[in-house]
C-alpha cells in the first residue's frame, strides 16, 4: 500500500486518547513518509504532532472529525486534505505550473463533482439568487471507479424507524474502487457474477465474458465494436450503478420488540430523494444510458434498501458536471446555470 496522504483520527475531544497516541508512534516506525492530517482528540493533538514531527514527518493538525459522540465534523479535515493535495501531489505532477499559467484551480475530479452536486442541490442565496433542485444523488461511472455523491440529510422518513450507528454527513461521497468499466472491468464482472451479466445481456454461455473484461482492462481506450460488446458495456454499467448505489445508501433492519415489529435504520435514507443525475463517459455516449441510470432506483426486490424510489432522472450528456464543479468556487451562478441548462431529463 502506497498512500499519498494519511488521515489520523481517534477519540472525541477530551475522551479516549491512548489509541491515537499509539497509532502515531506506529506510524513513525513504518516506512511511510507521506503527509499526515491529524484530526482526532484535540486534548492530545499537540502531543500527536510532537511525536510525528520529532521523527521528521509532515504533520498537519486540524479539527476533530468527531468532537462529540455521534457528531461529525468532517469539513475541516477535507479542507486540510485538499490543501495537502494542492501542495504536494499537484506540484509533484507539474500541475502547479499549469494552474499558475491558466489562473485556475487544480482539483481532484471526485471533489469537483461533489462541489457541483452541492451547488445544484442548494442553489445560491447570496448576491445572485438562483434556486437549487433540492436533495439529490449523483452517480459518476468511470473506467476505474464508480463514485456516488449525495446531498441529503438522510434521516428516517418513517415513524416506525429508529436510527442507529454513526450519523451520516449531509454531503457524502463514496468511491467504489472495484467497480470500473475499463481498468477494473474484471473485478466489476466478479462482483456482479457472470450469471447476472449474462441475464442482463440476454446471451447464453458461449460468450467468454472473462476474456472480454480482461481485454477492456488492458485496452482502456477501446470502444465497443460489436452488438455483444455494446450489450456487455450496458450490463456492466447498469450493474456498477446498482452496486455502488446500494453501498452508498442506508438500509433497514427488522427488529421484533414486545410492542411488535420496528425497523432500525443504518446509513442514509435516500428513498425520497427527488433527483438522480448520471455523469461520466458512459452516460454521455452509450445508447443505453437511461437503462443504466435506472439501476440507481429502488426496484422493490430489496424493500429494506433505502435507495431513491421515484426520482426524476437526468443525464450529463455533454459531460460538464465536473467542469461546473470546478467553476463553482469562482463563478457559482454561471456554473449552476450551466448545470440546469444542459442536464437532460428523462421524458
Amino acid at each position: 500500500m502506497h498512500p499519498d496522504i494519511i488521515l489520523l483520527a481517534g477519540g472525541t475531544d477530551g475522551g479516549e486518547a491512548k489509541t491515537i497516541l499509539h497509532n502515531a508512534v506506529m506510524l513513525t516506525t513504518s516506512s511511510l513518509r507521506v503527509p499526515v492530517v491529524v484530526a482526532g482528540n484535540k486534548a492530545v493533538g499537540g502531543r500527536v504532532m510532537d511525536i510525528l514531527r520529532w521523527h521528521g514527518m509532515d504533520a498537519r493538525l486540524t479539527e476533530n472529525v468527531m468532537p462529540r459522540l455521534n457528531a461529525l465534523n468532517v469539513e475541516p479535515a477535507q479542507q486540510a486534505i485538499r490543501q495537502v493535495f494542492l501542495e504536494r501531489i499537484v506540484e509533484a505532477k507539474g500541475l502547479d505550473r499549469a494552474e499558475a499559467m491558466l489562473e485556475a484551480v487544480a482539483m481532484p475530479t471526485p471533489a469537483a463533482v461533489l462541489a457541483g452536486a452541492r451547488l445544484l442541490a442548494d442553489g445560491l442565496a447570496d448576491g445572485e439568487e438562483e434556486p437549487g433542485w433540492g436533495e439529490l444523488l449523483v452517480v459518476d461511472v468511470g473506467g476505474a471507479t464508480t463514485d456516488v455523491h449525495s446531498v441529503a440529510e438522510g434521516t428516517p422518513t418513517r415513524s416506525d424507524v429508529l436510527y442507529r450507528g454513526l450519523p451520516e454527513p449531509r454531503l457524502k461521497r463514496t468511491v467504489e474502487g472495484d467497480l470500473g468499466l475499463r481498468v477494473n472491468a474484471p473485478s466489476l464482472l466478479a462482483a456482479l457474477g457472470e450469471a447476472r451479466v449474462r441475464r442482463a445481456m440476454g446471451v447464453d454461455g458461449h460468450l467468454d465474458l472473462a476474456a472480454l473484461a480482461e481485454q477492456l482492462s488492458q485496452e482502456v481506450g477501446r470502444l465497443p465494436q460489436t452488438d455483444e460488446e455494446w450489450a456487455l458495456e450496458a450490463a456492466l454499467g447498469r450493474g456498477a450503478v446498482e452496486l455502488a448505489v446500494a453501498r452508498h445508501v442506508g438500509r433497514l433492519e427488522e427488529l421484533w420488540t414486545p410492542q411488535g415489529l420496528i425497523f432500525v435504520q443504518r446509513g442514509k435514507d435516500l428513498s425520497r430523494v427527488d433527483t438522480v443525475v448520471g455523469t461520466g463517459g458512459v452516460f454521455a455516449h452509450h445508447p443505453q444510458a437511461w437503462a443504466m441510470l435506472r439501476g440507481a432506483v429502488a426496484d422493490g426486490r430489496d424493500p429494506l434498501l433505502l435507495a431513491p424510489r421515484q426520482p426524476h432522472l437526468y443525464l450529463d450528456r455533454r459531460y460538464i458536471f465536473w467542469a461546473a464543479g470546478l467553476l463553482a468556487d469562482h463563478e457559482p451562478y454561471v456554473a449552476l446555470r450551466l448545470l440546469k441548462r444542459y442536464l437532460v431529463r428523462e421524458t
